[in-house]
């Protein structure tokens, strides 16, 4: 499983930490935002597997998966425009077969390696450690991975009282993003239950900014960090 969590990484840093806005809308436009956010994502998986670089299956794998996903994301963003009430559905499903297709890699010998740089000991502590690894594959999925699913859920489910930008501006994610680590650590972590009582109390972070005082943001912010940590709880260690 080594090098499939470090392929969940990479697959979360290049689909939301660096798919900044300016490349997102260049991706609306035409097929060479795609192509960059492709090699944004080859790029990312190479940078994570830095110490396999010298098995050629790395490189035919990662440029495999990278290509597949730009026809991916070409019939997802189809999808998209053709039944915009399906969003959220399509933006789930878009993530659960790119998972599947980096699960392959489970199938290929290379995959039960464990390799880490013998020069950098110092470095190791953190990559040989897979525990380093799901915990930074949490906090994405907790954080930008959380605003850009309620983001897809608001626009599919809730079109009428939502913005175009609705979770998704710098300050929502800024705050969302605080928001949901604050809850995912208390329900990832062996907490006593008047702590987890104590949790909604994490709202009233809410009243620095008059857009984010928004009960249903705030519930459905809430649901998934609190998922997310329940289902982290074991995992993460």
């Amino acid at each position: 499983m080594f090098i499939f969590y470090k392929l969940i990484l990479g697959h979360l840093i290049a689909d939301f930490f660096l798919q900044f806005e300016e490349l997102y809308r260049l991706k609306l436009r035409s097929r060479l935002g795609h192509f960059a956010h492709i090699l944004i994502h080859f790029g990312t998986y190479l940078l994570l597997l830095f110490p396999y670089l010298d098995k050629p299956f790395i490189w035919i794998f990662t440029g495999a998966i990278s290509l597949i996903h730009f026809f991916q994301d070409r019939f997802k963003y189809s999808l998209q425009e053709k039944y915009p009430r399906s969003q959220c559905l399509v933006f789930l499903t878009d993530q659960m077969i790119h998972i599947l297709f980096l699960a392959s890699i489970l199938f290929f010998p290379v995959s039960k390696l464990k390799i880490g740089f013998p020069d950098m000991q110092a470095l190791d502590i953190f990559y040989l450690k897979e525990r380093w690894t799901r915990l930074a594959i949490v906090f994405l999925l907790t954080t930008l991975g959380g605003s850009y699913l309620l983001h897809n859920f608001r626009k599919s489910y809730f079109p009428e009282s939502s913005r175009p930008d609705h979770s998704i501006t710098t300050l929502e994610i800024l705050h969302g993003g605080l928001e949901r680590i604050l809850i995912t650590a208390l329900f990832a972590a062996p907490s006593s239950a008047p702590l987890l009582a104590l949790s909604p109390s994490v709202g009233v972070l809410r009243f620095a900014s008059a857009r984010l005082k928004n009960a249903p943001d705030f519930i459905l912010s809430f649901l998934y960090a609190a998922a997310v940590g329940l289902l982290s709880r074991r995992w993460i260690g």
